[in-house]
């Protein structure tokens, strides 16, 4: 925040507040320069306080009226944004970047930028899986001929922020040519550090949680590895592209828990209802488990889907791969994830 210089008027507080992804740091910028504003004005001004670097009399009084202006206009502006964000969830503004874009997080390539989204992203409780996403699509380095220790994403990360980017309008080749290249291994040095902060999820970091035996007929929630926010953003895709039913999503917590709990699914709770070709629901739970971001047997998994009304069974979900399966929509969904498909 302190990076930026103070505004010399309104235009460029109005152009600084937009550099900010979330509420709460322009709230903090505003406080800044309301602050450094209000300790330049502490003394008053006597004579020319610009003379010395050359201003005449009138320009000095030009740039303390600016001043001025934009010191009586924060408040408005504070009042503003603040009706703005009014009635608004936490973490809306990351949901505003996601809308319209492929990629699930912002690719960032150094420090620089992973604080420029940081707060956004953290609001959102999505952190430690955005910082997993970006670890886990990073390759060793292969074509750069200056240094041994760097670092590049995969193709696969990389063609869906360039495909974003184009959507947008921005250069990202120009970005990655001057920004990325190379990415030092201090980066992810940098990254796991974040992660190592961040054990929500961590099973090394954190005791499994065992709670007394489940009622006879119970059905235990299914346990993901890498977050609830992760699974979200994937239910969310199957929704825009009607592989389930809307509202989904939002209900994914009756039959996904985290790694290290067990819970039972609520008694009110209805299945998740699949709406499209059986074998894709058995290859979208087969590249889960390859990906190692569940562990469930196909005789749990079963217990939490139905489709055309009828209970899925595991002999459903244990049946081979045809030929005649098309699954181009499905792959394209999951490879925005770094996960692979696996009829």
């Amino acid at each position: 925040m302190n990076s930026l210089p103070l505004p010399r008027n309104l235009e460029e507080l109005e152009s600084q507040l937009e550099l900010f992804h979330a509420h709460s740091e322009k709230m903090d910028h505003l406080d800044w320069v309301e602050h450094e504003y209000d300790l330049k004005f502490k003394g008053g001004f006597k004579g020319n306080p610009f003379e010395d670097v050359g201003f005449n009399n009138e320009a000095s009084q030009a740039i303390i009226d600016s001043w001025r202006e934009i010191k009586s206009a924060i408040p408005n502006v504070r009042k503003h944004l603040n009706q703005e964000h009014e009635g608004k969830p936490r973490g809306q503004e990351f949901d505003q970047w996601r809308r319209g874009r492929g990629s699930p997080y912002p690719l960032v390539w150094n420090v620089e930028k992973f604080e420029e989204f940081e707060r956004m992203i953290e609001e959102a409780d999505q952190l430690e899986d955005w910082v997993r996403w970006l670890l886990r699509g990073m390759r060793s380095g292969t074509d750069n001929s200056y240094t041994d220790d760097s670092l590049e994403f995969s193709s696969s990360v990389l063609k869906q922020a360039q495909n974003d980017a184009d959507k947008k309008g921005e250069d990202l080749s120009f970005k990655l040519l001057w920004d990325f290249y190379p990415m030092p291994t201090s980066f992810r040095q940098f990254l796991e550090q974040q992660k190592d902060n961040l054990p929500r999820n961590s099973i090394e970091e954190k005791p499994i949680n065992i709670k007394p035996a489940p009622k006879k007929d119970a059905i235990l929630k299914i346990r993901i590895k890498d977050g609830l926010s992760t699974l979200k953003s994937i239910f969310s895709d199957l929704e825009q592209q009607k592989f389930v039913f809307e509202g989904t999503t939002a209900k994914l917590e009756d039959h996904f828990t985290g790694y290290n709990e067990f819970k039972e699914v609520p008694d009110e709770a209805s299945p998740i209802e699949w709406r499209t070709n059986l074998y894709e629901l058995r290859t979208l739970l087969r590249s889960f488990r390859a990906s190692r971001l569940l562990d469930e047997e196909n005789v749990e998994l079963a217990k939490h889907f139905i489709r055309e009304g009828q209970v899925i069974t595991r002999k459903q979900l244990e049946r081979g791969p045809k030929e005649t399966e098309k699954l181009e929509r499905l792959g394209n969904i999951l490879s925005k994830y770094d996960i692979n498909i696996r009829p």
